[in-house]
């Protein structure tokens, strides 16, 4: 299997073994998180739409599902909190950004 390696500021990200990385610190991931992280990653512009997000990591566009993705969001807000050039944003009526400045 081709590794798929990111940097994201500091952090390194190895989505198939689902570690994130910060100064030899080792985050273990779910695999809901990490095709979350991913989809912002792959994205180019750091956007995700709301509604894309819900059927790509949940296969649907149900209302607790909606809350799920909340949920994560914030959890990847925790994960990538030890480098504070990282920042998601929410975006009014779209989705998400992942921002690094």
């Amino acid at each position: 299997e081709t590794p798929l390696l990111f940097e994201i500021g500091k952090y390194r990200f190895n989505a198939n073994t689902r570690e994130l990385a910060l100064d030899g610190q080792v985050q273990k991931m779910t695999s809901t998180e990490t095709r979350l992280l991913e989809m912002f990653l792959e994205s180019g512009t750091g956007i995700i739409e709301r509604q894309l997000a819900l059927k790509r990591v949940w296969g649907d566009e149900d209302y607790l599902r909606g809350r799920s993705l909340n949920v994560y969001v914030s959890k990847l807000r925790q994960f990538l909190k030890g480098d504070p050039a990282i920042e998601i944003l929410n975006i009014h009526g779209t989705g998400y950004q992942l921002v690094v400045r």
